[in-house]
């Protein structure tokens, strides 16, 4: 009981944050791509089949116990942002 409320704490810590995600797997619903965060924790989008086996900056929507939902940031030519050295603190 105690590590699960850590585990969402932690997780409701990410709410709106920005940070790099690889998507490597396709999420339950069609359209969904299920990645992994710099901490190792599920990330899924929708509508996100061309960021498949991609790294790309995910701004963080939702939060749940087992998982982060998140939405692509993306730049004007619709193209995704690869994930910044700024989230790794080696910006410059």
């Amino acid at each position: 009981a105690l590590i699960a409320r850590q585990q969402l704490a932690f997780n409701q810590s990410k709410l709106g944050m920005v940070m790099p995600v690889l998507f490597n797997r396709e999420g339950r619903r069609q359209g969904q791509v299920l990645g992994k965060s710099p901490y190792l924790q599920s990330v899924y989008v929708d509508n996100g089949e061309i960021f498949f086996n991609q790294l790309v900056d995910v701004r963080i929507t939702g939060t749940y116990a087992n998982s982060l939902k998140g939405e692509v940031i993306e730049t004007g030519d619709f193209a995704p942002r690869h994930a910044t050295q700024e989230f790794y603190g080696q910006a410059g």
